[in-house]
């Protein structure tokens, strides 16, 4: 991995943050509307989206930036379908969300799989990348369960994933020195 991506460990930690944000928020008010769950989601993927992209522009020198691109692009499109089509049934919106954690799952495994520093920085973004598919996995086979418990499982799981980020963004920091 380049010194380049290190020097932009920040990027990595907005998303991180950002995730934990959303997480700490849904925990906790989970009395919230089904409206109002919708916008979250939605502005959380469309915010992930954007700082995706962020991230792929700071490291445009490395080689695989284009994934964090496409990792980006997902996530606005499905955070855009989300806010602007309130009438979405709460089922169609997990779905929506499933398909997006699937397709970054991939992304996430195949970025620790192809990064050419043996680090913990691998196992990370790998382990990250696992979390992301189990979830997608469960939210595609037990949308039922998940609907009646999305608050509270959508809250865990980007805690989860956004210290994760935080993680692996002081490593990268780590590495920038």
């Amino acid at each position: 991995m380049s010194v380049k991506i290190a020097k932009y460990w920040w990027a990595f930690l907005l998303r991180g943050l950002a995730a934990i944000a959303f997480g700490v928020v849904a925990i906790f008010w989970r009395g919230f509307t089904i409206e109002l769950l919708e916008i979250m989601i939605g502005i959380y993927l469309f915010v992930e989206g954007i700082l995706a992209i962020v991230s792929a522009f700071n490291v445009s020198e490395h080689e695989n930036w284009w994934v964090l691109v496409i990792e980006g692009i997902l996530g606005i499109i499905a955070g855009i379908v989300i806010f602007a089509i309130p009438e979405l049934s709460l089922t169609i919106m997990i779905y929506v969300v499933a398909i997006w954690l699937l397709a970054t799952s991939i992304i996430k495994i195949a970025v620790g799989a192809i990064m050419p520093i043996d680090t913990s920085l691998k196992w990370a973004f790998i382990v990250i990348g696992i979390l992301t598919l189990i979830f997608a996995l469960v939210m595609t086979f037990y949308p039922e369960k998940v609907i009646s418990a999305m608050v509270l499982v959508m809250g865990i799981f980007a805690f989860i994933v956004g210290i994760g980020f935080v993680i692996f963004s002081f490593q990268l920091k780590k590495l920038a020195k």
